[in-house]
Parts: C-alpha cells; sequence; structure tokens
C-alpha cells in the first residue's frame, strides 16, 4: 500500500495537471526515470496489475509514438512508483 504522502501528492498533481518526475518499476521489473502528466488517480484493477490497488492512468511524454498515434498515456500502480523528487524538499 503507498503511504499517504505520495497519495495526496498524487492527488494534487491530477487536479492541478502538472507534471512530475519519478522512478517507476514496471509490471516486468525494470527500472525507469519518468516524467509524468498525471490524469486520474484511481482504485482498481487493470490487465497489467489484475489486484486491486491504486493506479494512476498519465501521460509520459517520452513514450509517445507518432507513428502509431500513441499519446503515451499508461496506467501505473502507485505503490511502484519511486522516489519522487518534490517530495524530497
Amino acid at each position: 500500500m503507498p503511504n499517504e504522502a505520495l497519495l495526496r501528492f498524487l492527488g494534487k498533481r491530477v487536479k492541478s495537471g502538472e507534471p512530475f518526475e519519478c522512478g517507476y518499476i514496471n509490471h516486468r521489473g525494470s527500472h525507469s526515470h519518468r516524467r509524468l502528466v498525471p490524469d486520474m488517480l484511481w482504485f482498481g484493477t487493470c490487465p497489467w496489475f489484475p489486484g486491486e490497488q491504486w493506479l494512476l492512468d498519465a501521460v509520459d511524454p517520452d513514450k509517445c509514438d507518432e507513428e502509431t498515434g500513441d499519446g503515451g498515456k499508461r496506467t501505473f500502480a502507485v505503490d511502484q512508483i519511486g522516489i519522487v523528487e518534490e517530495l524530497l524538499r
């Protein structure tokens, strides 16, 4: 379960639409640095994360593919979001 500070932070960013940077571990266990523009914070399941949990729908501008029309929108498991720089300040 993600900590309350992270959920509050993400909730504020969803409301403002302000991007943020974070570490992330995807469903295959790969670590990466992400720049995300949050869209929706929700509790539920999706194909990549079948157990009920907090999820974040966000656009990852670095993952946009102009050829396929993929706008970079992804679903992220909140408990897989690592250090968020703004939370350290």
